[in-house]
């Protein structure tokens, strides 16, 4: 608990800490007792376990951005498959069963949306 902390800045602490750090325990299935060790330990992403998260935002804010300038979508398609991580991308998405067609079909999609729901403006 004391490792996440809610603060609204360097002086201030939310007091509903005060209180979870006095009264709350937490034990985990198997420790029944508060005097057995819990030994709490954060784990962190390790490079197996990418899932992807920041080629989608990429791609999402890529096509937002060149639907503000209203290029073709030819164009567009172009210049993100001469971009140094469009094989990785695409591996990414076959990772997940989609063909790279069935992937640009939904890029496609995604820009036109974009264009005609004003969402680019």
């Amino acid at each position: 608990m004391k490792s996440f902390k809610l603060k609204h800045n360097t002086n201030y602490f939310h007091p509903i800490w005060s209180i979870l750090m006095n009264d709350l325990v937490f034990a985990p299935e198997g420790i029944n007792a508060p005097d057995q060790q819990l030994n709490y330990q954060r784990h962190y992403k390790k490079p197996d376990t990418f899932s992807g998260k920041n080629y989608q935002l990429y791609l999402g804010n890529y096509l937002s951005a060149c639907a503000r300038k209203r290029l073709p979508f030819e164009q567009v398609l172009e210049e993100l498959q001469n971009n140094i991580i469009w094989n990785d991308i695409a591996l990414h998405y076959e990772s997940i069963n989609t063909t790279e067609h069935e992937l640009i079909e939904r890029l496609r999609a995604g820009y036109q949306e974009r264009i005609l729901m004003g969402y680019a403006i």
